[in-house]
């Protein structure tokens, strides 16, 4: 089973559960977790081990957390609009996709390395970026719908401005005064 499956198949399993017990949730969780088919680890037995046990608990922890604003909808949203369910998936996925890089990690010495940004069940993120795992969902979902207003309303008003410099991606997306979406990559200049 990749990420996505076991994602997809949790979340279902959240949202048909009744209780909000957060040890339920986290059981399920746990025993889908198993068949779950991840990369094989390098180095010593001592070290896979422990890096085993530290991927275990930090996939645990950001699964259980996307999940639970998936059926909670925690993405820090009151009113819905096209552009809030527009910008859940944006995040969603940003947050599915940081999942999968992180996981392909095979070295135990990386995760070891790693364990004190995966300790804290809230802090999964460092200044170390190949250490980040966790998003605020909340933050990222509210910024992702702003901007997807800003960039409605400049195709609506056809007024030219810079709507999203997303650094992590390396892009800029502008609106011309005819409401055209202009993609400029930075990464390329």
């Amino acid at each position: 089973m990749t990420i996505r499956e076991l994602i997809e198949k949790v979340t279902n399993k959240y949202k048909e559960m009744t209780t909000t017990n957060n040890n339920s949730y986290l059981e399920v969780l746990k025993e889908e977790l198993n068949n779950l088919d991840l990369p094989e680890l390098t180095g010593s037995q001592k070290q896979i081990a422990w890096a085993e046990d530290i991927r275990r608990k930090a996939l645990e922890e950001v699964l259980h957390n996307l999940c639970w604003a998936e059926k909670f909808g925690t993405y820090g949203r009151k009113k819905f609009t096209d552009n809030t369910y527009k910008a859940i998936e944006i995040t969603k996925e940003k947050q599915i996709k940081r999942i999968e890089e992180v996981v392909a990690q095979t070295s135990s010495k990386w995760w070891i390395d790693g364990r004190h940004y995966f300790k804290e069940l809230h802090t999964y993120t460092s200044t170390k970026t190949e250490y980040t795992l966790k998003y605020d969902l909340n933050s990222i979902a509210r910024y992702t719908q702003k901007q997807l207003d800003k960039l409605e309303l400049a195709k609506q008003t056809g007024e030219a401005q810079v709507i999203v410099r997303d650094s992590a991606q390396g892009v800029i997306f502008k609106v011309t005064p005819k409401g055209e979406v202009v993609v400029e990559n930075l990464i390329a200049k």
